[in-house]
């Protein structure tokens, strides 16, 4: 991430198990494009804490400072929640005021995601994880 801040204009989370459905990336780039001079920090792209969540170049510094100082004590989606909280709310907000606020700058766009872990079976002290794709999603991903 503090790598990407000088060379890019956007930057977009992923892990190396996450494998995305075809041309998802004309999406990604249309997005950014509609939403081009509109102000915003955090673009979510799908419901997987902080993978799939694209920052723009400008807000990358605050996020690898955040992350730098707080990864040892939270988990990183708390960081950014935080982040949103402390960037763009005051301390006299109530709850509700300081989520209309933060609705604004985290742009959710998951509930058509074409991100997803692939399935994964993975042994670790003599546990199974077995992550699997919803069965309202399997059509994006395997024709029938």
């Amino acid at each position: 991430m503090a790598y990407a801040k000088s060379r890019c204009e956007h930057y977009l989370q992923l892990e190396d198990n996450i494998e995305a459905v075809a041309a998802y990336d004309r999406v990604i780039f249309g997005y950014i494009t509609m939403k081009q001079g509109k102000d915003w920090f955090v673009m979510d792209f799908a419901d997987m804490g902080i993978t799939g969540t694209l920052f723009s170049a400008d807000s990358l510094n605050y996020m690898t400072t955040a992350l730098a100082m707080y990864y040892r004590f939270k988990p990183v989606e708390w960081i950014l929640k935080d982040i949103l909280r402390n960037q763009y709310c005051n301390p006299e907000m109530g709850d509700k005021a300081c989520a209309q606020v933060q609705f604004k700058q985290k742009i959710e766009n998951w509930n058509q995601s074409g991100l997803m872990h692939i399935l994964d079976h993975l042994v670790a002290l003599h546990f199974i994880w077995i992550v699997t794709i919803p069965a309202s999603r399997r059509d994006l991903f395997f024709e029938e």
